[in-house]
């Protein structure tokens, strides 16, 4: 039988566990336009396509991967716009995306439904940055 530490065991578990969590690097997103700042009024978000031309630039095209983009003062936040309940197409309405099937508001900030509502999970997160006046997002090779 082996004769192992506590401190020697538990410096494997951790290096195990280290490899499982951390995300591998070959997994790192390329960032495209979306549309300038002033494009997104700040506090009122906004439902946009965006077709990728090629591995490095991006057109706003309503036929593109939807995303709604939320700008605040502070930064952007950017949801795919589609019901995490009845999967379907979100709105804007008022200063809240809405589900016409079956009703539920989604705060565009935190993706997360707003009580009361029939949607109990939040919306799909995409990753956006604000860089050089410009929205940008990041997209993985499998879609983000």
């Amino acid at each position: 039988m082996n004769n192992i530490s506590r401190r020697g065991f538990l410096g494997s578990v951790l290096a195990v566990a280290a490899s499982v969590v951390v995300p591998k690097a070959a997994e790192a997103a390329t960032w495209f336009k979306v549309a300038s700042t002033s494009y997104f009024s700040i506090g009122k978000p906004r439902i946009v396509g965006l077709r990728i031309v090629s591995a490095t630039k991006s057109v706003l095209d309503k036929n593109g991967y939807p995303m709604s983009i939320y700008r605040t003062s502070t930064g952007v936040y950017s949801y795919y716009p589609q019901c995490s309940r009845d999967f379907r197409p979100l709105v804007v309405k008022g200063k809240n995306l809405y589900c016409p099937i079956c009703h539920s508001n989604f705060n565009p900030r935190t993706g997360g439904p707003i009580s009361p509502a029939p949607a109990t999970r939040a919306l799909r997160k995409y990753t956006v940055r604000i860089h050089s006046g410009q929205v940008q997002v990041a997209l993985t090779r499998s879609g983000n």
